[in-house]
Protein backbone atom coordinates (compact mmCIF):
# COMPACT_ATOMS: atom_id res chain seq x y z
CA UNK A 1 0.00 0.00 0.00
CA UNK A 2 1.08 3.57 -0.63
CA UNK A 3 2.33 5.54 2.35
CA UNK A 4 -0.06 8.48 2.07
CA UNK A 5 1.78 10.70 4.57
CA UNK A 6 5.11 10.14 2.84
CA UNK A 7 3.55 10.85 -0.54
CA UNK A 8 2.05 14.11 0.71
CA UNK A 9 5.43 15.10 2.17
CA UNK A 10 6.99 14.80 -1.31
CA UNK A 11 4.25 16.86 -3.01
CA UNK A 12 5.01 20.40 -4.28
CA UNK A 13 5.00 22.79 -1.29
CA UNK A 14 2.08 24.81 -2.61
CA UNK A 15 -0.20 21.73 -2.49
CA UNK A 16 0.80 20.15 0.84
CA UNK A 17 -1.70 22.02 3.00
CA UNK A 18 -4.55 21.22 0.61
CA UNK A 19 -3.60 17.56 0.53
CA UNK A 20 -3.33 17.35 4.31
CA UNK A 21 -6.74 18.99 4.66
CA UNK A 22 -8.22 16.52 2.19
CA UNK A 23 -6.78 13.58 4.09
CA UNK A 24 -8.26 14.97 7.31
CA UNK A 25 -11.64 15.19 5.58
CA UNK A 26 -11.46 11.52 4.57
CA UNK A 27 -10.36 10.53 8.06
CA UNK A 28 -13.36 12.34 9.52
CA UNK A 29 -15.68 10.68 6.99
CA UNK A 30 -14.35 7.24 7.85
CA UNK A 31 -14.66 7.74 11.61
CA UNK A 32 -18.20 9.09 11.24
CA UNK A 33 -19.01 6.10 9.02
CA UNK A 34 -17.92 3.66 11.71
CA UNK A 35 -20.02 5.51 14.29
CA UNK A 36 -23.05 5.33 11.98
CA UNK A 37 -22.64 1.56 11.59
CA UNK A 38 -22.30 1.14 15.36
CA UNK A 39 -25.08 3.49 16.45
CA UNK A 40 -27.57 3.59 13.58
CA UNK A 41 -26.86 0.21 11.98
CA UNK A 42 -28.58 -1.32 8.95
CA UNK A 43 -32.06 -2.70 8.50
CA UNK A 44 -32.10 -6.40 7.64
CA UNK A 45 -34.11 -9.57 8.13
CA UNK A 46 -31.57 -11.78 6.38
CA UNK A 47 -30.87 -14.64 8.78
CA UNK A 48 -27.63 -15.59 7.03
CA UNK A 49 -26.25 -12.04 7.28
CA UNK A 50 -27.24 -11.80 10.94
CA UNK A 51 -25.67 -15.18 11.77
CA UNK A 52 -22.44 -14.44 9.89
CA UNK A 53 -21.89 -11.06 11.52
CA UNK A 54 -22.97 -12.01 15.05
CA UNK A 55 -20.58 -14.98 14.95
CA UNK A 56 -17.70 -12.47 14.90
CA UNK A 57 -18.66 -11.22 18.36
CA UNK A 58 -18.41 -7.70 16.94
CA UNK A 59 -21.99 -7.21 15.74
CA UNK A 60 -25.44 -7.50 17.24
CA UNK A 61 -28.99 -7.73 15.90
CA UNK A 62 -31.89 -5.98 17.57
CA UNK A 63 -35.01 -7.93 16.57
CA UNK A 64 -37.32 -5.26 18.01
CA UNK A 65 -36.27 -2.79 15.30
CA UNK A 66 -34.89 -5.20 12.71
CA UNK A 67 -31.45 -3.60 12.65
CA UNK A 68 -27.94 -4.95 12.99
CA UNK A 69 -25.11 -2.90 14.51
CA UNK A 70 -21.41 -3.30 13.73
CA UNK A 71 -18.66 -2.31 16.14
CA UNK A 72 -15.79 -0.21 14.72
CA UNK A 73 -13.41 -3.09 15.40
CA UNK A 74 -15.23 -5.24 12.84
CA UNK A 75 -14.70 -2.59 10.16
CA UNK A 76 -11.02 -2.27 11.08
CA UNK A 77 -10.66 -6.06 11.01
CA UNK A 78 -12.36 -6.31 7.62
CA UNK A 79 -10.18 -3.59 6.10
CA UNK A 80 -7.07 -5.26 7.47
CA UNK A 81 -7.94 -8.67 6.01
CA UNK A 82 -9.05 -7.43 2.56
CA UNK A 83 -6.64 -7.97 -0.33
CA UNK A 84 -4.61 -4.83 -1.04
CA UNK A 85 -3.42 -5.66 -4.56
CA UNK A 86 -4.33 -7.94 -7.43
CA UNK A 87 -2.59 -8.81 -10.70
CA UNK A 88 -5.36 -7.35 -12.86
CA UNK A 89 -5.16 -3.87 -11.34
CA UNK A 90 -5.30 -1.35 -14.19
CA UNK A 91 -4.07 1.51 -12.00
CA UNK A 92 -5.35 5.06 -11.81
CA UNK A 93 -7.29 6.93 -14.48
CA UNK A 94 -8.63 3.81 -16.15
CA UNK A 95 -11.39 4.23 -18.71
CA UNK A 96 -14.18 1.70 -18.88
CA UNK A 97 -17.63 1.36 -20.37
CA UNK A 98 -20.77 -0.59 -19.63
CA UNK A 99 -23.89 -0.50 -17.50
CA UNK A 100 -25.99 2.36 -18.86
CA UNK A 101 -23.53 4.33 -21.07
CA UNK A 102 -23.48 2.05 -24.17
CA UNK A 103 -27.15 2.72 -24.85
CA UNK A 104 -28.53 5.47 -27.05
CA UNK A 105 -30.77 8.00 -25.33
CA UNK A 106 -33.89 9.39 -27.00
CA UNK A 107 -36.46 11.27 -24.94
CA UNK A 108 -39.32 9.65 -26.87
CA UNK A 109 -38.08 6.05 -26.43
CA UNK A 110 -37.60 3.65 -23.56
CA UNK A 111 -34.29 4.23 -21.84
CA UNK A 112 -32.02 2.45 -21.85
CA UNK A 113 -33.04 0.75 -25.08
CA UNK A 114 -32.73 -3.04 -24.75
CA UNK A 115 -29.67 -4.58 -26.37
CA UNK A 116 -29.54 -7.88 -28.23
CA UNK A 117 -26.81 -10.51 -28.13
CA UNK A 118 -25.77 -9.37 -31.60
CA UNK A 119 -25.40 -5.78 -30.43
CA UNK A 120 -23.43 -6.89 -27.39
CA UNK A 121 -21.16 -8.96 -29.61
CA UNK A 122 -20.61 -5.91 -31.84
CA UNK A 123 -19.81 -3.77 -28.78
CA UNK A 124 -17.33 -6.36 -27.49
CA UNK A 125 -15.54 -6.53 -30.85
CA UNK A 126 -15.42 -2.74 -31.03
CA UNK A 127 -13.88 -2.56 -27.56
CA UNK A 128 -11.43 -5.29 -28.56
CA UNK A 129 -10.15 -2.98 -31.28
CA UNK A 130 -9.63 -0.18 -28.76
CA UNK A 131 -8.05 -1.87 -25.77
CA UNK A 132 -5.33 0.77 -25.71
CA UNK A 133 -8.07 3.09 -24.41
CA UNK A 134 -10.86 0.98 -22.90
CA UNK A 135 -9.61 -1.23 -20.09
CA UNK A 136 -12.80 -2.66 -18.59
CA UNK A 137 -16.34 -3.52 -19.64
CA UNK A 138 -19.34 -3.81 -17.35
CA UNK A 139 -22.21 -5.96 -18.54
CA UNK A 140 -24.74 -3.58 -20.17
CA UNK A 141 -27.90 -3.31 -18.10
CA UNK A 142 -30.71 -4.22 -20.47
CA UNK A 143 -29.05 -7.35 -21.85
CA UNK A 144 -30.26 -8.87 -18.58
CA UNK A 145 -33.44 -9.59 -20.52
CA UNK A 146 -31.43 -12.34 -22.10
CA UNK A 147 -29.35 -14.99 -20.32
CA UNK A 148 -26.70 -13.22 -18.21
CA UNK A 149 -24.38 -16.22 -18.50
CA UNK A 150 -24.66 -16.05 -22.30
CA UNK A 151 -23.82 -12.32 -22.09
CA UNK A 152 -20.78 -13.12 -19.99
CA UNK A 153 -19.61 -15.71 -22.50
CA UNK A 154 -19.85 -13.09 -25.26
CA UNK A 155 -17.90 -10.64 -23.10
CA UNK A 156 -15.28 -13.29 -22.39
CA UNK A 157 -14.03 -12.88 -25.96
CA UNK A 158 -12.18 -9.84 -24.62
CA UNK A 159 -8.71 -10.77 -23.48
CA UNK A 160 -6.39 -8.53 -21.49
CA UNK A 161 -9.41 -6.54 -20.27
CA UNK A 162 -11.41 -6.56 -17.03
CA UNK A 163 -15.01 -7.72 -17.36
CA UNK A 164 -17.69 -6.92 -14.78
CA UNK A 165 -20.87 -8.94 -14.28
CA UNK A 166 -23.50 -9.41 -11.59
CA UNK A 167 -23.90 -12.99 -10.42
CA UNK A 168 -27.18 -12.13 -8.71
CA UNK A 169 -28.81 -12.52 -12.13
CA UNK A 170 -27.15 -15.87 -12.86
CA UNK A 171 -29.00 -19.05 -11.90
CA UNK A 172 -27.25 -22.07 -10.44
CA UNK A 173 -24.25 -22.59 -8.18
CA UNK A 174 -21.90 -23.65 -10.97
CA UNK A 175 -22.81 -20.65 -13.13
CA UNK A 176 -21.78 -18.35 -10.29
CA UNK A 177 -18.46 -20.16 -9.89
CA UNK A 178 -17.39 -20.22 -13.54
CA UNK A 179 -15.19 -17.11 -13.28
CA UNK A 180 -13.90 -17.73 -9.74
CA UNK A 181 -10.16 -17.19 -9.39
CA UNK A 182 -9.91 -15.14 -12.58
CA UNK A 183 -8.30 -11.72 -12.21
CA UNK A 184 -10.03 -10.42 -15.36
CA UNK A 185 -13.57 -10.83 -13.95
CA UNK A 186 -15.30 -8.89 -11.17
CA UNK A 187 -18.70 -9.60 -9.66
CA UNK A 188 -20.54 -6.33 -8.99
CA UNK A 189 -23.25 -6.73 -6.36
CA UNK A 190 -25.38 -4.04 -4.77
CA UNK A 191 -26.48 -5.59 -1.49
CA UNK A 192 -27.69 -2.42 0.21
CA UNK A 193 -30.18 0.23 -0.85
CA UNK A 194 -30.02 3.67 0.62
CA UNK A 195 -30.43 4.70 3.27
CA UNK A 196 -28.85 1.79 5.14
CA UNK A 197 -31.32 -0.97 4.16
CA UNK A 198 -30.17 -4.47 3.20
CA UNK A 199 -31.60 -5.93 0.03
CA UNK A 200 -31.77 -9.35 1.57
CA UNK A 201 -31.97 -11.33 -1.68
CA UNK A 202 -28.94 -9.48 -3.06
CA UNK A 203 -27.03 -10.14 0.16
CA UNK A 204 -27.71 -13.85 -0.42
CA UNK A 205 -26.06 -13.44 -3.84
CA UNK A 206 -23.11 -11.60 -2.29
CA UNK A 207 -22.57 -14.38 0.26
CA UNK A 208 -22.79 -17.03 -2.47
CA UNK A 209 -20.27 -15.18 -4.63
CA UNK A 210 -17.88 -14.62 -1.72
CA UNK A 211 -17.95 -18.33 -0.91
CA UNK A 212 -17.26 -19.10 -4.58
CA UNK A 213 -14.11 -16.97 -4.40
CA UNK A 214 -15.14 -14.39 -6.99
CA UNK A 215 -13.58 -10.93 -7.05
CA UNK A 216 -16.25 -8.64 -5.63
CA UNK A 217 -17.11 -5.06 -6.50
CA UNK A 218 -19.26 -3.79 -3.63
CA UNK A 219 -21.79 -1.42 -5.16
CA UNK A 220 -24.28 1.03 -3.75
CA UNK A 221 -25.86 4.12 -5.28
CA UNK A 222 -27.28 6.66 -2.82
CA UNK A 223 -29.17 9.52 -4.45
CA UNK A 224 -28.08 12.87 -3.05
CA UNK A 225 -31.17 14.74 -1.88
CA UNK A 226 -33.44 11.68 -2.02
CA UNK A 227 -32.03 8.57 -0.34
CA UNK A 228 -28.99 10.35 1.10
CA UNK A 229 -28.24 13.89 2.26
CA UNK A 230 -27.62 16.51 -0.42
CA UNK A 231 -24.25 17.70 0.91
CA UNK A 232 -21.20 15.88 -0.49
CA UNK A 233 -19.69 14.80 2.84
CA UNK A 234 -22.91 13.42 4.29
CA UNK A 235 -23.76 11.61 1.04
CA UNK A 236 -20.32 10.01 1.02
CA UNK A 237 -20.76 8.91 4.65
CA UNK A 238 -23.91 6.99 3.67
CA UNK A 239 -22.12 5.53 0.63
CA UNK A 240 -19.10 4.51 2.68
CA UNK A 241 -21.21 2.97 5.45
CA UNK A 242 -23.09 0.79 2.98
CA UNK A 243 -19.89 -0.40 1.27
CA UNK A 244 -18.18 -1.06 4.62
CA UNK A 245 -21.16 -3.17 5.69
CA UNK A 246 -20.86 -5.34 2.57
CA UNK A 247 -17.10 -5.53 3.11
CA UNK A 248 -17.64 -6.82 6.65
CA UNK A 249 -19.93 -9.58 5.39
CA UNK A 250 -17.59 -10.52 2.52
CA UNK A 251 -14.44 -10.63 4.62
CA UNK A 252 -16.15 -12.62 7.37
CA UNK A 253 -17.30 -15.20 4.80
CA UNK A 254 -13.96 -15.32 2.94
CA UNK A 255 -11.13 -13.46 4.70
CA UNK A 256 -8.51 -12.04 2.36
CA UNK A 257 -10.71 -12.07 -0.74
CA UNK A 258 -10.55 -9.26 -3.25
CA UNK A 259 -13.17 -6.56 -2.65
CA UNK A 260 -13.33 -3.31 -4.58
CA UNK A 261 -15.05 -0.10 -3.49
CA UNK A 262 -17.96 0.33 -5.91
CA UNK A 263 -19.87 3.12 -4.18
CA UNK A 264 -21.47 5.46 -6.73
CA UNK A 265 -23.25 8.39 -5.10
CA UNK A 266 -25.47 10.06 -7.67
CA UNK A 267 -26.98 13.49 -8.03
CA UNK A 268 -30.63 14.20 -8.72
CA UNK A 269 -32.24 16.75 -10.98
CA UNK A 270 -34.38 19.60 -9.62
CA UNK A 271 -37.50 17.50 -10.20
CA UNK A 272 -36.06 14.73 -8.03
CA UNK A 273 -35.31 12.27 -10.84
CA UNK A 274 -31.95 10.53 -11.02
CA UNK A 275 -29.39 12.60 -12.94
CA UNK A 276 -27.43 9.54 -14.01
CA UNK A 277 -24.07 10.38 -15.61
CA UNK A 278 -24.62 14.07 -14.86
CA UNK A 279 -21.40 16.11 -14.94
CA UNK A 280 -21.92 17.00 -11.27
CA UNK A 281 -21.36 13.33 -10.36
CA UNK A 282 -17.63 13.97 -10.72
CA UNK A 283 -17.83 16.05 -7.55
CA UNK A 284 -19.01 12.99 -5.65
CA UNK A 285 -16.80 10.28 -7.11
CA UNK A 286 -13.94 10.34 -4.67
CA UNK A 287 -13.39 8.00 -1.77
CA UNK A 288 -12.35 8.14 1.88
CA UNK A 289 -9.15 7.00 3.50
CA UNK A 290 -9.43 3.58 5.12
CA UNK A 291 -8.57 2.51 8.63
CA UNK A 292 -7.65 5.80 10.35
CA UNK A 293 -6.86 5.64 14.07
CA UNK A 294 -8.94 8.35 15.74
CA UNK A 295 -11.86 7.24 17.88
CA UNK A 296 -15.40 8.50 17.22
CA UNK A 297 -16.06 11.69 19.13
CA UNK A 298 -19.81 11.23 19.60
CA UNK A 299 -22.05 8.67 21.25
CA UNK A 300 -25.74 8.07 20.84
CA UNK A 301 -27.94 8.42 17.79
CA UNK A 302 -29.01 12.02 18.50
CA UNK A 303 -25.43 13.10 19.06
CA UNK A 304 -24.43 11.24 15.92
CA UNK A 305 -27.05 13.05 13.86
CA UNK A 306 -26.08 16.42 15.32
CA UNK A 307 -22.40 15.83 14.64
CA UNK A 308 -23.12 14.73 11.08
CA UNK A 309 -25.29 17.79 10.48
CA UNK A 310 -22.61 20.11 11.86
CA UNK A 311 -19.95 18.39 9.78
CA UNK A 312 -22.03 18.64 6.62
CA UNK A 313 -22.77 22.31 7.26
CA UNK A 314 -19.05 22.96 7.02
CA UNK A 315 -18.44 20.64 4.08
CA UNK A 316 -18.48 23.33 1.41
CA UNK A 317 -15.72 25.32 3.08
CA UNK A 318 -13.63 22.36 4.22
CA UNK A 319 -13.68 20.25 1.05
CA UNK A 320 -10.63 20.94 -1.15
CA UNK A 321 -10.85 21.61 -4.87
CA UNK A 322 -11.61 18.21 -6.34
CA UNK A 323 -10.60 19.45 -9.79
CA UNK A 324 -7.08 20.07 -8.48
CA UNK A 325 -6.61 17.00 -6.30
CA UNK A 326 -8.40 13.80 -7.27
CA UNK A 327 -8.23 10.73 -5.04
CA UNK A 328 -9.07 7.28 -6.24
CA UNK A 329 -9.35 4.05 -4.30
CA UNK A 330 -8.17 0.60 -5.31
CA UNK A 331 -9.07 -2.37 -3.16
CA UNK A 332 -9.37 -0.11 -0.11
CA UNK A 333 -5.84 1.29 -0.46
CA UNK A 334 -5.94 5.01 -1.18
CA UNK A 335 -3.85 6.19 -4.09
CA UNK A 336 -3.54 9.99 -4.39
CA UNK A 337 -3.07 11.78 -7.68
CA UNK A 338 -0.89 14.66 -6.59
CA UNK A 339 -0.50 16.57 -9.84
CA UNK A 340 -2.97 19.46 -10.14
CA UNK A 341 -2.93 19.29 -13.93
CA UNK A 342 -3.92 15.63 -14.32
CA UNK A 343 -7.62 14.89 -14.67
CA UNK A 344 -9.40 11.56 -14.24
CA UNK A 345 -10.16 10.09 -17.64
CA UNK A 346 -13.16 8.02 -16.62
CA UNK A 347 -14.25 4.90 -14.82
CA UNK A 348 -17.08 3.77 -12.60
Amino acid sequence: MIDIDATIDTAPPEYKDVLKAEKETYTRIHETTKAVLAEVGLETRNKAVISILEATGLAGFDASVGRIYLLPELIDQSLASAAKTFPGDEGMNTLGIGGIPPFLYRESDEYPLPASYKELDHLVKLIGENLDVVRFLSQPVKVHRGDPLKCNQIMDQLKDCIKVTCSAYIDGEEAVKWFAGRDDWHDSICGVKSPLICMDNMMDALIKSARAGNNLRLTTMPLAGRTAPQTPEACIIITHAEVMFMLAVSQTVNPGMLCMFGGMPCTTKPDGDLAYSHVAMNLLQFNPVGAPKKKPRTKGRLAMASAAAASCANSVSTMPDIASVFWTISIFSVRPLLSPIVRPSGGT
